[in-house]
């Protein structure tokens, strides 16, 4: 196998703001493995206010492994992983995984939900992220939101202070009672403040996603509002799947749990321990959203996820369009798609 690296922005159409900063574009690897006819990709998009982990970290990371690649069987991804990947970082493993799982299905001829024992697989529910910040400016995302037919949408909080409370119910109001709204704070609360967030939230939000950080903080809050709690920084902790819950729901992320092996792994192990499990996307380009895609149809998600986000990009992606609420993973061979996010 050959590699090569290569650096990728993607502009967005506005700044995207949460809890641990803003996000103007997304900056990441591109990782492609070739025996010569086909090409597999991976992709490791880290967001570094979100993890700490930045995409020169993860170059400096992923370039010596790749060397160990030039004796690997490439039909034989498992054997690889294991041969090189130990001890990667999230994002870093995730390219690697998925590139090699990519490289070896397009050689085989089928797809990696195929690949994934997976024959028969149905769209996945998305939900839409309402980005901006601005009373105005959100509720238009949320009107279109509910036009384009989506029937879940995600808001950030925990932006803005007192701000915040207005323009969920706001958001609550352009969007009805029918359709799912989530609240990330993006473990921005202390358990006090998030007490009484909860409380002025409890009428109008359908779940929180991570009030506070730490899974101690996280079990001192569950079930004390009647809002289920969604775990996703904290979802790689050691303990989060274990008893008693921290949270009702866990956000998964490709990113951070280093590939889509761990990725379906994980939501078994979730499920197991009486959580429901959901995707999301660390704002990750076309490579990445495909893999979580095809990690969301091999296990059929409890809840929307949040992997429509390549419509924040300036960019189209044909190949990875949402359509009344939903998306499924490109048919073809592999990923079914490549950076470009084109069929193929």
């Amino acid at each position: 196998m050959r590699w090569s690296v290569q650096r990728r922005i993607h502009e967005l159409k506005a700044p995207a703001t949460a809890a641990h900063g803003t996000t103007f574009k997304r900056d990441m690897l591109l990782l492609s493995l070739t025996d010569g006819v086909h090409t597999g990709w991976g992709e490791a998009s880290p967001l570094s206010s979100y993890s700490g982990v930045t995409a020169d970290e993860c170059d400096a990371a992923l370039r010596p492994r790749l060397d160990l690649l030039a004796g690997a069987d490439p039909d034989d991804p498992d054997s690889t992983l294991r041969g090189c990947a130990e001890g990667l970082i999230g994002p870093t493993r995730a390219a690697l995984e998925v590139a090699l799982r990519d490289l070896a299905a397009r050689r085989a001829g089928i797809s990696l939900l195929e690949a994934f024992g997976v024959t028969s697989a149905r769209s996945v529910d998305i939900r839409a992220l309402l980005s901006s910040t601005d009373l105005s400016v959100a509720q238009a995302e949320a009107e279109a939101a509910k036009r384009a037919g989506f029937r879940a949408v995600k808001a950030k909080v925990a932006t803005g202070g007192a701000s915040d409370h207005v323009r969920i119910d706001a958001l609550r109001g352009a969007l009805g009672r029918n359709i799912h709204l989530s609240a990330d704070a993006n473990g921005a609360w202390n358990v006090t403040e998030a007490l009484e967030q909860l409380a002025v939230l409890c009428d109008t939000v359908d779940l929180v996603e991570q009030p506070v950080r730490g899974l101690a903080e996280m079990r001192e809050l569950k079930g004390t509002s009647g809002i289920p709690l969604a775990l996703d920084e904290d979802a790689t902790e050691i303990g989060a799947f274990d008893q008693p819950l921290a949270a009702d729901v866990v956000c998964l992320k490709l990113q951070a749990w280093g590939g889509l092996d761990n990725l379906i792994q994980a939501a078994g192990r979730a499920r197991e321990a009486g959580l429901l499990v959901t995707y999301g996307s660390t704002l990750d380009g076309p490579v990445g959203i495909a893999a979580s895609l095809i990690a969301a149809q091999a296990v059929q998600p409890d809840l929307a996820c949040g992997l429509g986000t390549l419509e924040a990009f300036e960019e189209s992606f044909d190949a990875l369009e949402v359509a009344d609420g939903q998306m499924s993973s490109p048919e073809g061979p592999g990923l079914g798609t490549d950076p470009e996010g084109t069929r193929c």
